[in-house]
């Protein structure tokens, strides 16, 4: 009995060693471009993408669209590679307990070893399907990347906000001193002011803001955009000033319906949060991305996509400490 036991062990070892030195998939000729005339000039222009990996787990590989015939497929990382981008022709295979999730053309897709491998396409989707998909794959495009990082960075120059949602933040400098902060209507007169602030603490307290908050709603207009600055005074950082426009009643009604229609959505965490980071973006609320980003990496905190999105924003709007924690994360992926 004894004897048979340890055989059955030994039968079991031998199967889970094969199973663990099961060799990566070949990548096949590419369906579309095998017999075309002209494939290497059809290669050169990167197809437009159409799908965005939302999770995987186990062993799972992927055959890009560019890549040659006979090369081995390169295997997907379970932590980092959660939001890649996929192109119309690359091939996915889930191997043993592969298990990947995309969302293709606005619809999600589950794909395990039993399905053996699935080439991408573009599928036929509803136009609320085309509109997620269109959220979904936008997200982390950059926008300019600040060279000299302003004192001031929320409200981020130029960007709106809404009356409720004003912050004010500022990277302290590495001297620290009293600030006095002054926030002007268009016509500059003073619709609030403080006379010292410790530099130090990078914003106004919570009350402070507040406060700020409550002017910007008894003025909010119902049907225009309203336009603000910020002005820091201090004996060494002389008097920087920001702009903003607070959006009207009615667009803040638009973005919350949509901002709704995600968290109504019987969507992915993941795919729900970036949907949202793209409404904000629409409005042009570039602090409010940065945040959905923020949360975001709670649920994939190693996704390269998403870590390199995230450095985006925050350098976009001159957060030199998040900028800084977020390069360090990406620089210790890299080297691992």
């Amino acid at each position: 009995m004894k004897r048979m036991a340890l055989w059955m062990l030994a039968i079991g070892l031998i199967a889970t060693e094969a199973l663990a030195q099961e060799p990566a998939p070949i990548c096949p000729p590419h369906p579309t471009l095998a017999n075309r005339a002209g494939a290497t000039e059809a290669l050169a222009q990167e197809p437009a993408p159409i799908a965005r990996i939302v999770s995987l787990s186990g062993t799972v590989y992927l055959c890009s669209y560019d890549t040659p015939p006979g090369r081995p497929a390169m295997r997907l990382s379970p932590s980092r590679d959660p939001l890649r981008l996929l192109h119309d022709g690359d091939q996915l295979q889930a191997m043993q307990d592969g298990v990947v999730q995309i969302l293709l053309s606005g619809i999600p897709r589950t794909y395990r070893a039993k399905d053996g491998q699935k080439t991408l396409h573009p599928v036929p989707a509803t136009p609320e399907e085309l509109a997620l998909s269109s959220a979904f794959l936008k997200f982390g495009k950059p926008g300019a990347s600040r060279q000299v990082a302003p004192l001031l960075w929320c409200p981020a120059a130029d960007s709106w906000i809404s009356a409720q949602d004003f912050h004010l933040r500022w990277n302290p400098p590495h001297a620290a001193e009293t600030f006095s902060v002054t926030v002007l209507r268009e016509d500059g007169t003073r619709l609030w002011s403080v006379a010292a602030v410790d530099s130090a603490q990078g914003g106004l307290s919570p009350q402070q803001e507040s406060e700020v908050a409550g002017q910007l709603l008894r003025e909010r207009s119902p049907s225009a955009r309203q336009r603000y600055s910020v002005t820091i005074s201090s004996d060494l950082q002389g008097t920087p000033t920001t702009s903003f426009l607070v959006i009207s009643s009615a667009e803040e009604a638009q973005v919350q319906a949509e901002l709704a229609r995600w968290d109504q959505a019987a969507l992915d965490p993941l795919v729900r949060a970036l949907s949202r980071a793209e409404t904000w973006r629409a409005a042009n609320q570039i602090y409010k991305v940065a945040e959905e980003y923020d949360r975001a990496l709670i649920l994939a905190p190693e996704s390269v996509a998403l870590l390199e999105a995230d450095l985006a924003v925050h350098r976009q709007i001159g957060d030199l400490a998040r900028s800084q924690e977020l390069a360090n994360r990406l620089r210790n992926l890299s080297s691992e």
